[in-house]
């Protein structure tokens, strides 16, 4: 039940699905002036971060524990030993917390469906290889949300990691002389999930396993190396499963999900942020002008929403319900959520937030009650989109006349 592309040609990588009604069509997207590369624009921090291949420094740590974010740059003891003065309590996602040790008050009727929806999970995993014919069935139950203790199997099972592990060469890969790019991890470890008890103390297992799973990625794709925003996505899997299933769900999740997302060029992310932007003109074009008349393009927001799968951005119970949507329909869910995000905010964004640095504050640092998961997730399937919508003006911008450097629009704008 993999979501599968093949990388190595573009023709495949940007492969039509089959699923909902179609959405957006190609009158829809010849309307709209995107055969053509229509106006170059250029963005003097996020422009100068994609020429030299680097990652827009994320957001600093944020005071709502519920949105875990990397942190400021504060590495020290005492920083940490902050966070733990306080937030003394551990939440039930381990993230310290002041809200008071948990109570997890679960009625008869919460434990009986929840025992059910493990059941479900059990039955369709135990006979994972006859389940093509139930992809329906499988998308709504992930829609649903996975229960926690199937999560690891699960996105193991949809992503297809374990199809291409190989025996014996995590721990080969971990035996290989140092790196470069091991100074740079060595830099970012201690700064994901510093409020979560896996990563809060240096040399701790958790931050030991990040280090590990991180080291052997770059060496095992050199190419790509390491890139900040890896670390978020590694410390989220190795909240859920070992060392080595989170290597190879790292692997499947950038050769067949992301790809291209953290080459150096950032290529993919690129493309995404200018179908991004013809999405959000043709779904919400007021709001899409106001950001363009202050000159907040989409790369200088999706950046982080994107390249972390929404590990800094939402609050955890949402963020996991993402990922679960990820793992079975692949890219699609990144562009509903954020168009979701974008949908739900509008009038706040349309009326307090006037000027470029008020925008780009509040895209990076979202109140969380806006950002609730049932609410976000029913706006976000409200939006009609399909998988083939994204493959499509995907293939459109890639086939273009396609920079190695800088930003592109597929949107004709007046002026």
């Amino acid at each position: 039940m993999s979501h599968t592309r093949d990388p190595s040609t573009r023709s495949d990588k940007y492969s039509t699905h089959t699923a909902d009604s179609s959405d957006v069509s190609d009158s829809d997207i010849d309307r709209n002036g995107s055969l053509d590369i229509i106006s170059w624009q250029r963005q003097r921090d996020v422009e100068k971060a994609a020429n030299q291949g680097q990652l827009p420094p994320l957001p600093p740590l944020q005071s709502d524990e519920s949105r875990p974010s990397v942190t400021d740059g504060d590495d020290s003891a005492s920083a940490r030993a902050g966070i733990r003065k306080r937030k003394p309590y551990i939440d039930e996602y381990g993230f310290y917390t002041d809200q008071g040790p948990v109570q997890i008050v679960t009625t008869q009727k919460q434990r009986k469906q929840l025992k059910d929806k493990e059941g479900q999970w059990v039955r369709i995993l135990e006979n994972w290889s006859s389940q093509s014919k139930r992809r329906g069935k499988i998308k709504k139950l992930c829609r649903m949300g996975i229960p926690e203790s199937m999560r690891a199997k699960a996105w193991v099972a949809l992503a297809g990691s374990d199809k291409i592990r190989e025996a014996g060469l995590f721990e080969r890969l971990l035996k290989q002389e140092d790196l470069p790019i091991f100074d740079v991890i060595e830099r970012d470890v201690d700064r994901c999930f510093p409020e979560h008890f896996m990563f809060h103390d240096p040399n701790s297992e958790g931050q030991v396993n990040l280090r590990n799973v991180l080291r052997a990625y770059a060496a095992y794709k050199p190419e790509i190396g390491y890139c900040q925003g890896m670390g978020m996505l590694v410390g989220m899997m190795l909240m859920h499963m070992q060392p080595e299933d989170a290597f190879w769900l790292l692997v499947r999740t950038l050769d067949a999900y992301i790809p291209d997302f953290f080459n150096p060029s950032l290529t993919q992310l690129r493309i995404d942020a200018a179908v991004f932007e013809f999405l959000l003109h043709r779904s919400n074009k007021r709001l899409a002008r106001h950001l363009d008349n202050n000159e907040v393009l989409p790369l200088m927001y999706i950046t982080q929403w994107f390249m972390t799968i929404y590990t800094t951005t939402l609050p955890w119970e949402t963020t996991l319900r993402i990922w679960d949507m990820f793992y079975c329909e692949g890219a699609k869910p990144l562009f509903r959520i954020g168009l979701a995000i974008l949908k739900i905010t509008k009038g706040y964004l349309l009326k307090e937030c006037p000027t470029n640095a008020e925008l780009l504050s509040f895209l990076l640092h979202i109140p969380t009650n806006y950002l609730q998961a049932d609410q976000l997730i029913e706006a976000a399937l409200a939006i009609k989109l399909r998988g083939a919508d994204v493959d499509r003006l995907r293939a459109k911008v890639a086939a273009s006349a396609f920079p190695e450097r800088g930003t592109v629009s597929l949107v004709r704008k007046k002026g």
